[in-house]
C-alpha cells in the first residue's frame, strides 16, 4: 500500500507574486490583496491569469467606493446608512430629538417623534414687555406650549397681565375672541368665581385680574395651530392659558386660579395663519418674567 505524508498535503504560502519566480502547484501568493493558488506551474504568469491561478481569497474595496467606515464616520454620534448611490453618514442630531424613518425610498432624519421639544427660554428683570417671536415659534410646529414665572416689579397700572398675538411677527397684533373664568381663595376661607362678558374682537387676551407689585403669576399657555392640507378653515388658531396668581404675599395672600380661551377673530382675513409672535405686558407695569417654549409636532 502506498504511504502518503499528509505533511506535505498543504498549500505553500510564497507572498506577493515575484515575476521571476517559479511557482509549482498549491503555491499561494498575494496580488494588490488578493490570494491566489497556482494550478499549474508557471514563472512570469502573473494572476489573475486564470491558466496558472485561482482566486483563493478576494480582497475587499479599498474604501474608493465609500465604503471605508473610518473615513465615512467621523465624528461621535455619526450614524451609518445606504442612500441612493451607496453607504451615507447622518452627523449627531440636537439633543432630545429622534431618528425618523422617511419609509422606502427616503433617507433617516433627525426630528421631533412627537414628544416636546424645548424651543427656547429666557429671563428678564423689571420690563414692560416680553417678546417671542418666529424665531422660537417655528413654522415646523403645530402647537406650542409656553411656560411663564412673572412677578410685578414696579407699579404702574393696574396689574393685569394681557398676551398679544400676531401672525405676521409683530408687525401687527391680532384681535381676538375672548372668554375667561376665575376663582378665588380670600383669607378666612372665602371664595368667589367669575365668568367675563364673552369679548368680541379684542386687540389682547388677560392673563389675571389684576396684581400688586411682588405678587407673583405662574401660567401655562398653550397655542394650537394644526395645519391641514385641504383648503379652508386649515390653521384655526386656538389658544389656552392656564394660571396661578398669588396676590400680596407675605400679608393678606388672595389666591386666584384663572384659565382664558380665546381665537382669531373670525371676521380677521389672518385667522387661517399661523400665530408666530407674542408678547407679554402688565398694563404699564414692571415685571420680572421667565418663560420656557416647547414645541410638538404631529
Amino acid at each position: 500500500m502506498a504511504t502518503i505524508n499528509l505533511g506535505s498535503i498543504k498549500f505553500n504560502w510564497k507572498g506577493d507574486y515575484a515575476a521571476g519566480t517559479a511557482y509549482a502547484i498549491d503555491d499561494v501568493v498575494n496580488s494588490s490583496g488578493t490570494s491566489y493558488v497556482c494550478v499549474a506551474a508557471s514563472t512570469g504568469n502573473a494572476p489573475p491569469n486564470a491558466t496558472y491561478w485561482n482566486v483563493m481569497a478576494q480582497g475587499g474595496s479599498d474604501g474608493s467606493d465609500g465604503t471605508d467606515l473610518t473615513s465615512t464616520l467621523t465624528a461621535q454620534g455619526d450614524i451609518l446608512y445606504r442612500d441612493g448611490s451607496g453607504l451615507a453618514k447622518l452627523g449627531a442630531g440636537t439633543s432630545g430629538q429622534a431618528l425618523l424613518s422617511g419609509g422606502a425610498g427616503a433617507n433617516p432624519s433627525w426630528g421631533s417623534a412627537g414628544s416636546s421639544t424645548l424651543l427656547g427660554s429666557g429671563e428678564s428683570s423689571n420690563v414692560t414687555s416680553q417678546v417671542i417671536n418666529n424665531s422660537v415659534l417655528s413654522s415646523a410646529y403645530e402647537e406650542f406650549v409656553i411656560y411663564t414665572f412673572i412677578s410685578k416689579a414696579s407699579g404702574g397700572g393696574g396689574g393685569q397681565k394681557e398676551m398679544f398675538v400676531s401672525t405676521d411677527n409683530g408687525s401687527s397684533t391680532m384681535n381676538v375672541d375672548r372668554l375667561y373664568h376665575f376663582a378665588q381663595l380670600y383669607p378666612g376661607g372665602g371664595t368667589g368665581h367669575g365668568v367675563s362678558a364673552a369679548a368680541v374682537n379684542a386687540d389682547r387676551l388677560h392673563l389675571n385680574v389684576s396684581s400688586a407689585t411682588g405678587d407673583f403669576h405662574n401660567g401655562k399657555i398653550t397655542i394650537l395651530r394644526p395645519s391641514f392640507a385641504s383648503a379652508g378653515e386649515r390653521n384655526r388658531n386656538t389658544i389656552l392659558s392656564e394660571a396661578v396668581s398669588s396676590q400680596n404675599p407675605g400679608s393678606t395672600v388672595n389666591v386666584e386660579n384663572l384659565t382664558s380661551w380665546a381665537c382669531i377673530h373670525d371676521g380677521n382675513g389672518n385667522r387661517m395663519s399661523n400665530i408666530d409672535y407674542v408678547r407679554f405686558e402688565m398694563n404699564g407695569a414692571g415685571f420680572d418674567i421667565k418663560w420656557a417654549v416647547y414645541g410638538r409636532k404631529w
